[in-house]
């Protein structure tokens, strides 16, 4: 699924809400332009990669308010900034079960990624990197933030931030 076509100069749209369902191996929002993923319920399912802001030139969201975002095949890997700036917002009750898979905020040199997880949004992950080469902010006002494996901020060349000022996270190491 790829919202947000090459050289595109209007912002591309997709909407997620009820009980309608969408089953990918892979999603790119944003590939080189400007795209938003506005998820207020239904189920959002994938066995790859998500990807949000895939080009240096794509400022792109993916906006959950609802309803679930989940793996099948074990787990799939989430991109907040892959080469753009990705903003990613998970509220209300909104979950987000990555399986075995990893969250990563702010991935290449180029990236900067932001992400927020309040109110008694679930976010469930079996790793997490907040800044790996690029910059990633991860805010936490409320939710529970569980991560099975290894939470890592600035790990390699990036920078990363962790602000934690409501809801939960717990880590295996």
């Amino acid at each position: 699924v790829l919202v947000g076509r090459l050289n595109s100069t209007v912002t591309s749209r997709y909407s997620l809400s009820g009980s309608g369902q969408l089953i990918s191996a892979d999603q790119t929002i944003g590939q080189a332009s400007d795209a938003d993923f506005i998820q207020q319920g239904g189920t959002n399912t994938l066995s790859g990669t998500l990807m949000v802001a895939d080009d240096e030139t794509s400022v792109s969201a993916y906006t959950m308010s609802g309803g679930s975002l989940t793996h099948s095949d074990g787990g799939f890997d989430f991109i907040a900034g892959y080469e753009g700036t990705a903003s990613v917002d998970q509220t209300n009750a909104a979950s987000v079960d990555l399986g075995t898979g990893k969250l990563t905020v702010g991935h290449t040199s180029e990236a900067t990624g932001y992400y927020t997880l309040e109110d008694t949004a679930a976010l469930e992950a079996g790793s997490e990197e907040i800044g790996r080469y690029g910059a990633g902010l991860f805010t936490q006002l409320g939710g529970t933030n569980t991560i099975s494996g290894t939470l890592a901020i600035a790990s390699q060349e990036g920078s990363g931030t962790y602000n934690l000022s409501g809801g939960s996270l717990s880590a295996g190491s």
